[in-house]
């Protein structure tokens, strides 16, 4: 009978061990690690405004709670922008590693202080989205847009690669256990249509990720399950 519920604990274990391996990224006072710095954009729209400016800075109180990424960034048109990556060197995933990504989650609280913007061409909204990097290719996933004076928290639906897109370029990222090595972060992103300067000055805090490997194939779980089957069975024959 011990050897029966004994074998039964291990392929318990076996079974739990399946489903582990998800790795969690997470910053909610970025005391080390990030930089930001214009990104080159001509797609997606808006271009790059060659004349943007931004300043980001780290401030030790005043977020959701305690330290946050304090960004202001100014640009002009017409039909221009800005785009400002902000990475976090300490935030990489090895698709190796893992077996493959099924997916990244994002989450991330925002607060667009000065809404609507400064006069006299108020923007209304600030874009963030995930941004990843990939062999020096920069690639990002949907935005959520900044409309509030106050934190406001954001998770992102699960992310496959294809639901990321490259600046500059046609390619996904390679989630497969043949991609290289991915750095994450996020992207604060503004356009206008008009010649006026603009700027707009906001804050994120909170930075998440969580890393979904590949599932491990459904016939493993089968021949487990049988396993504990068959352990089962012995036992009530034996007990």
């Amino acid at each position: 009978m011990r050897r029966a519920v004994y074998g039964a604990v291990v392929v318990w274990n076996l079974l739990l061990s399946f489903g582990a391996g998800a790795q969690t990224i997470s910053d909610g006072d970025f005391s080390s690690g990030w930089s930001s710095f214009l990104l080159t954009v001509t797609t997606p729209l808006p271009a790059s405004d060659p004349s943007a400016m931004f300043v980001s800075t780290v401030i030790g109180s005043g977020g959701n709670p305690g330290g946050y990424l304090d960004t202001v960034q100014g640009y002009a048109g017409p039909n221009m922008g800005i785009h400002v990556a902000h990475m976090d060197a300490n935030g990489t995933i090895d698709p190796a590693a893992l077996g493959g990504l099924d997916g990244l989650t994002f989450s991330f609280d925002v607060n667009f202080f000065d809404y609507p913007g400064s006069p006299p061409a108020p923007s209304f909204a600030v874009g963030y989205r995930p941004l990843v990097e990939q062999g020096g290719v920069f690639f990002a996933g949907p935005t959520v847009v900044a409309v509030s004076p106050s934190w406001m928290s954001f998770v992102e639906p699960t992310a496959a690669a294809s639901d990321f897109v490259s600046f500059n370029g046609t390619s996904a990222p390679d989630f497969s256990a043949s991609g290289g090595l991915i750095t994450v972060g996020f992207e604060t992103w503004n356009g206008t249509g008009g010649p006026v300067w603009t700027s707009t000055h906001s804050g994120l805090d909170n930075f998440s990720v969580i890393v979904a490997p590949v599932p491990e194939p459904s016939g493993l779980i089968v021949l487990a399950g049988v396993a504990m089957l068959l352990t089962l069975r012995r036992w009530v024959f034996t007990g």
